[in-house]
């Protein structure tokens, strides 16, 4: 299984992707808008078909879809997406390749290169790591499944190859089989979590230790960036990894963290001072003031929410 499948797996388990079910929205209807550039109509179009089954595994709204449709297609006015790869390394020299989707290329230039940089990472040419990559067609089961179903519709639909890691079952298939490979388990009854086109390394690196948690780091903080779509890595490590990983996560310094403090004392102006001399409870699923939200979380009147990544507000 590829190395950004773990990680993935692992951010999933430890409940942020719900954190994140805005940004998922976010993705799916930028992804819809750019595939219905080339056509709304999903019959014809495998790019649109594809984010519209994402888009219902996900519980999107109806009218958002229709929406994003709409701005692709120019029937309603919307923002011009353009479609950016950038390519790099993570501490430990795994490959990393990471696709953006953004109105100001500029901007997502510039933040892309940054996180490398915070992360230990370098930005490298163009090229430098897509030749080890394959564009495929992916199918996930989470814990569902297990590998000999799957594998038994999946082979017999043309699917290149299986995989399990972790209790989570994944099947490559070519990009024209994607849509041969889904109906077929529709058809055996067997619900998949995801079906997307993916980029799947050819060959892996393994990482471990301080290594790999630099690394996770850095997927972890260019994942979180508005205008990336979707990140891919060659990383692999072993089921101890894993767990040392499950049992810690995010890693210490991955991302913005929320604290709690006190009321600022009577007659104190609760300026950049008075939080920087504050300690508070650490809430470590928090990477956003937007995820405060997602956690049905509210910052008590007079009460002062600082970001370790330097921000701060006061209620």
């Amino acid at each position: 299984m590829s190395g950004h499948n773990k990680w993935s797996t692992i951010k999933y388990k430890k409940g942020a992707a719900d954190a994140k079910r805005g940004k998922l929205f976010s993705r799916l209807i930028k992804e819809i808008t750019m595939a219905a550039k080339d056509g709304g109509d999903p019959g014809g179009n495998p790019r649109l078909r594809t984010a519209l089954a994402a888009a219902k595994l996900a519980n999107m709204p109806k009218d958002n879809i229709d929406r994003a449709i709409k701005r692709g297609t120019g029937e309603i006015e919307g923002v011009n997406y353009e479609q950016l790869f950038y390519e790099g390394y993570t501490p430990g020299g795994a490959a990393v390749l990471v696709e953006v989707l953004t109105e100001n290329k500029n901007r997502a230039a510039s933040e892309v290169r940054h996180t490398f940089s915070k992360f230990g990472g370098n930005l490298g040419e163009p090229g430098s790591v897509a030749w080890n990559f394959t564009k495929k067609g992916s199918i996930t089961f989470e814990g569902t499944v297990t590998e000999d179903q799957a594998m038994e519709v999946a082979l017999e639909a043309g699917a290149d190859d299986i995989s399990e890691s972790g209790g989570q079952v994944e099947v490559h298939t070519a990009i024209g089989d994607l849509d041969a490979v889904k109906e077929a388990f529709d058809k055996a009854g067997l619900a998949y979590s995801q079906a997307e086109i993916t980029y799947v390394p050819s060959s892996s690196l393994e990482l471990a230790g301080r290594e790999l948690t630099s690394a996770m780091k850095l997927l972890d903080a260019l994942d979180d960036l508005d205008d990336v779509q979707k990140v891919w890595s060659n990383i692999d490590f072993s089921d101890e990894s894993a767990q040392g990983l499950m049992n810690d996560w995010p890693p210490p310094g991955s991302g913005p963290r929320a604290d709690r403090c006190s009321p600022p004392p009577t007659g104190s102006p609760a300026g950049p001072r008075h939080r920087a001399g504050h300690r508070g409870h650490e809430l470590r699923d928090v990477f956003s003031l937007r995820d405060l939200e997602a956690y049905g979380l509210k910052v008590p009147e007079g009460c002062c929410l600082r970001l370790r990544g330097g921000c701060g507000i006061r209620a």
